[in-house]
């Protein structure tokens, strides 16, 4: 723990959380359009082509895509993903309380000589 205090206060060594509406807005914007794109299979980029070379191309962009797919299914399958998800959100609190407990006054708690 104590180990997981000292790398988070020297990420974050007093910082305050400032959210803007505007920014809020703009990443809530650019998820939806990550969702959208990510739900439509890259249907966007078929369309009716009657050149075989840029069919050939769309076939092998496919296959990457099903091989990335695939080896990123280890990671977040069922048992495991529970796991990732307690990570992120434990780290995340970390950090969350790490910038709390540190006092903006005194400065960093780790200093340089």
């Amino acid at each position: 723990m104590m180990v997981l205090f000292m790398y988070m206060t020297s990420l974050a060594s007093n910082e305050k959380f400032k959210f803007s509406k505007k920014m809020f807005i703009m990443i809530m914007f650019t998820l939806m359009l990550m969702m959208m794109f990510n739900m439509n299979d890259m249907s966007f980029m078929n369309y009716n082509t009657k050149n075989s070379n840029t069919m050939e191309i769309m076939n092998k962009l496919m296959m990457l895509k099903n091989e990335n797919l695939n080896s990123l299914n280890s990671m977040y399958n069922n048992p495991n993903f529970m796991i990732t998800i307690m990570l992120i959100n434990y780290l995340l609190l970390t950090l969350i309380a790490v910038v709390k407990i540190t006092k903006s006054k005194t400065g960093p708690l780790r200093q340089k000589f």
